[in-house]
């Protein structure tokens, strides 16, 4: 899914994140595609960010405006 800017929401399946849930920037990507999700998610390039540790989490975190 998409947030409201168009930056993924992505459920991680890779090892030792699995079932967790991010937000990837794509304003702090680089511009070309050649990127794997452990160099983003990297202390280096920083722009997969948390956002639950779990999909039950993050729908319970929900809320409505």
């Amino acid at each position: 899914m998409n947030d409201h800017g168009g930056n993924p929401i992505c459920l991680r399946f890779d090892g030792g994140n699995e079932g967790k849930l991010c937000l990837i920037d794509h304003e702090l990507a680089p511009e070309d595609d050649d990127w794997t999700l452990e160099e983003a998610s990297s202390d280096d390039w920083g722009y997969v960010l948390p956002l639950a540790s779990s999909f039950t989490e993050f729908v319970r975190n929900l809320r409505r405006k």
